[in-house]
């Protein structure tokens, strides 16, 4: 009989902590709501997704439903604790012996591996995308994003920068996939200029990207900046006072992806002294932007999973605004991707007040939509610039949301 009542004690006692789980997830979950909303992840270095208020319009066609479950996944309690943990998991996790390395015709393919757009070119050397052409789909969005451009160039004068990486150039054949200067140029119509950052080989290529990245190094932001520079008529465009490099190995966005370690690789910046300027992050007073000094002082937690890009020049904000208080100059609207991040001060110190918009989060982040007409209108905008990779052109509509009439 005291062995039966045993029993029914201890699965009594299973039902109670079972119980105690779910009440403890929902806890959790309930406070992501009432909380105060993180903005953005360190570990990810990314905008997070915020609760957006509730409409008929949107219940209707899905939106809240969708917004609400990647909110609440966001803003989870211990949340980016969580993030820290599975992104240092997976950075240390071994291959297993998973993945045969194979070199055929000069690029070593990794076999069984999930992100199959990533490979090593002259087989072990700088990691570099598979070249494509775009689908006939991606040339749709292309063709609806340039008639957002017009737009834009019958209301202002408008400077397009164009970044070729390497999903867009062919290696073996020394050539452009798509010359996408040549097609912006073709097709738009208005008051543009149009340039690009120009390489005609592999070994071009190096002098300008990171060899596990797939963004630009500091020798090419710097030409970059000297081509828009150029393209914008600024005269005597600023020099650095000098180079660092930090002797940890940086590991890039490709590197993690293919978990290759090897690929060994320091991390080196220019720095820059610039004047005084005020810095409005998403409409929030900000002492700084980017996060150059803490990189020079190593004021930041290193592992392989730290992303020095993202982590030295700053991550996408819906809206920043640089004001170096010179009334005389004009006022300058940038839209970019993240290979803006290097750029962003050093283009605005030429101009009174620059606008740097990113439409993928301007919403979230302002709490209204963008609308290209009138956001010119409010900040008395004289000039937009954009730049971008030659693959943000190729985009669906949240990168160009707001443009159109």
């Amino acid at each position: 009989m005291r062995k039966k009542i045993s029993k029914i004690n201890k699965d009594g006692w299973n039902n109670y902590l079972f119980l105690m789980m779910i009440c403890l997830v929902f806890l959790f979950g309930m406070y992501g709501l009432v909380k105060t909303p993180q903005k953005a992840s360190n570990s990810e270095n990314r905008n997070l997704t915020q609760f957006s208020h509730f409409t008929i319009k949107n219940f209707l066609n899905g939106k809240f439903q969708d917004n609400f479950e990647n909110a609440l996944s966001d803003q989870f309690i211990f949340s980016e604790k969580i993030r820290n943990m599975y992104g240092a998991t997976i950075a240390h996790l071994p291959d297993f012996g998973l993945k045969d390395v194979v070199c055929r015709d000069h690029y070593m393919s990794v076999v069984n591996d999930t992100n199959n757009s990533i490979r090593t070119f002259d087989c072990g050397d700088y990691l570099v995308r598979v070249p494509k052409k775009p689908t006939a789909k991606k040339l749709a969005i292309l063709k609806e994003n340039i008639s957002k451009f017009n737009h834009v160039n019958s209301l202002k004068d408008s400077y397009y920068y164009i970044i070729n990486t390497s999903a867009t150039f062919d290696f073996e054949k020394n050539q452009k996939m798509v010359d996408y200067e040549q097609v912006l140029s073709d097709e738009m119509e208005g008051n543009f200029n149009i340039s690009s950052l120009g390489y005609d080989n592999y070994e071009q290529y190096k002098e300008y990207f990171y060899k596990t990245d797939h963004h630009w190094n500091y020798k090419g932001s710097y030409q970059g900046f000297l081509d828009i520079a150029e393209m914008l008529g600024i005269k005597n465009p600023m020099k650095p006072i000098r180079t660092f490099t930090n002797h940890e190995y940086f590991f890039g966005t490709m590197a993690k992806a293919l978990r290759r370690y090897e690929d060994l690789e320091e991390f080196t910046i220019y720095e820059f002294a610039f004047p005084e300027h005020d810095i409005f992050v998403n409409g929030v007073p900000k002492t700084k932007y980017s996060h150059i000094d803490d990189f020079i002082t190593h004021n930041y937690e290193y592992s392989q999973a730290y992303t020095f890009y993202q982590g030295v020049y700053g991550t996408s904000r819906g809206e920043i605004v640089f004001d170096f208080h010179q009334p005389k100059k004009q006022n300058l609207l940038i839209f970019c991707d993240s290979f803006g991040h290097p750029l962003k001060e050093l283009i605005a110190q030429y101009y009174n007040k620059t606008y740097v918009v990113d439409l993928r989060h301007y919403e979230d982040s302002m709490k209204k939509p963008f609308v290209f007409s009138d956001y010119i209108k409010e900040n008395k905008i004289d000039k937009v610039l954009f730049i971008a990779s030659s693959e943000y052109f190729l985009l669906e509509s949240d990168t160009t949301r707001g443009l159109e009439l």
